[in-house]
């Protein structure tokens, strides 16, 4: 199966620079040859299953983002990127400990949070020091004008989920039930309020709802207790578990709401072809420069330039190619 066959969802939003009173960082930047340098802390899952599909991929492409903007003006001012990382466990005790770490130890100006539980549990923080705070995963209930400072560029479910079902409505007429499946986390319940509703919407019916604990491996069991509800369309990460209900003789339609290659080549790509991708994707030919970073990218780190590597360039750090 051709990646570029796959139907792709495509929603890109980009982050206008504001530097301003809105950063913290009290005074600390760092001057050389009349270049600013603003330290952007990171927080990102470094370890684990989430280092893996997160936190290792975001790390490279924040670098080689930060790399290809390179010097960049503002206000008749020089400023570049000086990033610093640190290891959120993609949890709420991670988030909060990486976000006091990167004001105390690396006195950042800003921040960056990969994850809902995270991001989250940084907003008091940064919000105390008027730090401009980017998230990953929340949704329109976290945020409002008691949290100024806070907002997101990527993994925009409540953006995303109106658009994907306005056009299954229109698309298939014939599908009306939706299951959803994803991990037991704040990221993915957040992803969740804005498919429910979306899907309400829009006439569809949910009639199936799970979630598996991080780590989790073997899905037959939620296989088992969705087949009865024969859902028209099924949502989720990972792809096995289409793969799984198809074996069973299902013929409803798969979609994935964190696309990677890996488990495509694990399950057969044949086993996946008609599969949509309800999130922005640098996949086929829809979009040429993001595919040049993505070239670049993988062929200098080795890495696939799955979703957690794709929306830095194009979101937090604002790179040229958006």
């Amino acid at each position: 199966m051709k990646r570029g066959s796959h139907l792709v969802v495509l929603v890109v939003f980009c982050l206008a620079l504001v530097i301003g009173a809105a950063c913290g960082g009290g005074g600390d930047e760092e001057e050389e040859e009349g270049v600013t340098k603003l330290k952007f802390g990171i927080g990102i899952p470094m370890t684990g299953a989430g280092g893996a599909a997160v936190g290792l991929p975001a790390e490279a492409a924040f670098s080689m983002a930060a790399e290809q903007v390179d010097v960049f003006e503002v206000g008749g001012k020089k400023y570049e990127w000086k990033l610093i990382f640190e290891d959120n466990l993609f949890t709420i005790a991670g988030g909060n400990a990486s976000t006091l770490k990167l004001i105390h130890d690396h006195h950042v100006d800003f921040m960056h949070q990969a994850g809902a539980d995270p991001g989250l549990a940084a907003v008091a923080i940064t919000e105390a020091y008027g730090m401009l705070l980017d998230t990953a995963g929340a949704d329109w209930s976290d945020f409002s004008p008691e949290h100024p400072y806070f907002y997101q560029t990527s993994a925009t479910w409540s953006l995303h989920a109106p658009a994907l079902f306005h056009w299954l409505k229109d698309a298939h007429p014939e599908l009306h039930t939706v299951a959803f499946v994803a991990a037991d986390d704040r990221t993915s319940h957040r992803g969740a309020d804005a498919i429910r509703a979306s899907a309400e919407y829009y006439g569809f019916e949910m009639v199936f709802e799970d979630y598996y604990p991080s780590g989790t491996v073997e899905f037959s069991y939620i296989v088992t207790a969705m087949s009865p509800h024969d859902p028209d369309i099924l949502l989720s990460n990972p792809i096995d578990l289409v793969v799984m209900l198809k074996e069973r003789g299902w013929d409803g339609l798969g979609l994935s709401w964190y696309w990677t290659d890996a488990p495509a080549e694990k399950v057969g790509w044949e086993n996946v072809e008609g599969m949509i991708l309800s999130l922005p994707f640098a996949i086929g030919d829809h979009w040429p420069d993001a595919i040049t970073f993505r070239e670049e990218y993988e062929y200098r780190y080795g890495l696939e330039f799955g979703p957690a590597a794709f929306w830095p360039p194009i979101s937090s750090l604002c790179s040229p190619m958006s």
